[in-house]
């Protein structure tokens, strides 16, 4: 119960669409903190950039050399995304399409595919909370004993705070958690110290 209050705590950070997204404005228009503007890229999230193709588009942009141009803009961004329709390659050879997504990748730029408009705002409300999360600053005279507990163990900042708050149902369920599952959630060095510490026997602290 404790652990879901805490999730509530998760506000939608301000995204902002290009004017021209219509299908995503109207998707996500019932939702916290979306505005629209005139951007120099599809949806800003923060210090995330993301650039929306179709795969249509993708092709005729590496056809007409526009593409890398486009997303060069990306770079100004901490994060860059190209949100990429799913799609076969139909108008390009092969080896062409497979150079541009290597080149993409070469410039730092992460490549997120999607099925459909629906899947695509969904992730992008996710990303907005998970903005969010990593910035909230919670004063530690306001803290719940919880917090305290979590946050007592090696390694655990506010983003594997968050992380911990995702994934497990409460405090039990946590330290009960093998060092595989702590692993996985929180990163080998931190989720295998955890697992250590939780399961060192006592006794040896003994005077």
């Amino acid at each position: 119960m404790i652990l879901e209050t805490m999730k509530a705590q998760y506000i939608l950070t301000d995204i902002i669409l290009d004017y021209r997204e219509k299908e995503l404005l109207e998707k996500l228009k019932s939702k916290l903190g979306v505005s629209i503007g005139n951007l120099p890229v599809d949806v800003i999230i923060g210090d995330i950039a993301i650039e929306r193709k179709s795969f249509s588009d993708f092709e005729q942009s590496i056809i007409d050399g526009r593409l890398f141009e486009q997303l060069s803009v990306l770079k100004n961004y901490k994060i860059g995304i190209l949100a990429l329709e799913l799609g076969i390659p139909e108008r390009l050879h092969i080896n062409s399409y497979y150079g541009a997504i290597a080149r993409i990748i070469s410039m730092n730029i992460s490549i997120l595919n999607y099925r459909n408009i629906d899947e695509l705002a969904i992730i992008i409300e996710r990303l907005a909370n998970l903005d969010k999360a990593e910035h909230v600053v919670i004063k530690k005279k306001d803290r719940d004993p919880v917090f305290n507990i979590i946050t007592s163990f090696p390694g655990i900042g506010e983003k594997r705070l968050f992380k911990i708050i995702d994934n497990f149902e409460s405090i039990r369920d946590f330290i009960n958690a093998d060092k595989f599952r702590l692993a996985n959630i929180l990163g080998n060095k931190v989720g295998e110290n955890i697992y250590r510490i939780v399961n060192t026997k006592l006794k040896q602290f003994k005077p």
